[in-house]
């Protein structure tokens, strides 16, 4: 009998017996989608077998037979390991900051990676398309890539656009005290090439633009179940610093303030 583990045993994301996204291998090592497809190409970095999607142990079952309450937490080091998928690839990454002959390019990236990283947070997927076509439309970002208020990057891997960021200059933290601020608006990567440190790089390149700006924070906004990119943000220096709503339809969805000071 299965015993539903909690968590991705890579990055800790919870996992409850409901998730859609579990994958298991044969000795039931439990990983995310996110990490067992893109990190470890649907290979178990410990014991080399297949990944499954984990079955869903049915409601009245569940209270006979519960789900494990223990955390198995084991990161692998993708970029040393043998196991890795990405030890013997090599890839050509070019970060620059993105004009108007790529507003297709990123128009697209924001709706693809989006569904990607929110899509399964937003409950009225009817509200997620009207979404798309107001923030990702191509005169949207076409708009905003003319606004001197707004600097886009965009990231290739091999010639291929595989991601986009977006700075938003002179915004200052709601409710908040601290000033001479701009807001990190988006960090977007293709989930097949989450792994390269690509999202750090650009994440980089942010930080070195609002230095040049002389800005003294910069500040996000994450979903708070979003564990996975709040870690990534702590992880390079942004601490919370308060919460806001982030609205999609007539739905609030809880957003946490991460802050740097620069």
């Amino acid at each position: 009998m299965l015993e539903i583990r909690p968590t991705c045993e890579h990055c800790n994301t919870a996992l409850p017996n409901t998730s859609t996204e579990a994958m298991i291998c044969s000795f039931e090592c439990t990983y995310c989608k996110t990490c067992a497809s893109s990190l470890f190409n649907n290979v178990c970095p410990s014991c080399a077998g297949n990944f499954v999607e984990r079955p869903i142990r049915p409601l009245e079952m569940i209270a006979k037979y519960p789900a494990s309450t223990k955390v198995v937490f084991k990161p692998k080091d993708v970029e040393n390991t043998k196991e890795s998928p990405f030890k013997t690839m090599k890839r050509s990454i070019e970060i620059r900051r993105a004009n108007l002959n790529d507003v297709v390019s990123i128009s697209l990236l924001g709706r693809v990676t989006y569904t990607q990283s929110h899509g399964s947070y937003i409950e009225n997927k009817k509200d997620l398309i009207n979404f798309y076509n107001d923030s990702y439309s191509v005169s949207k970002i076409r708009t905003e890539l003319k606004d001197v208020k707004n600097l886009y990057w965009i990231v290739f891997s091999d010639e291929l656009p595989v991601g986009f960021a977006k700075l938003s200059l002179d915004i200052n933290p709601q409710n908040s005290q601290e000033l001479n601020s701009c807001k990190l608006e988006k960090i977007y990567i293709l989930e097949d090439f989450i792994g390269h440190k690509i999202g750090t790089k650009l994440q980089e390149a942010l930080l070195e633009a609002a230095t040049q700006l002389h800005y003294k924070s910069i500040w996000l906004a994450v979903y708070y179940k979003n564990t996975k990119g709040i870690k990534f943000y702590q992880k390079h220096g942004f601490k919370e610093a308060g919460d806001i709503d982030f609205v999609v339809g007539e739905i609030s969805y809880r957003n946490l303030i991460l802050l740097k000071k620069i």
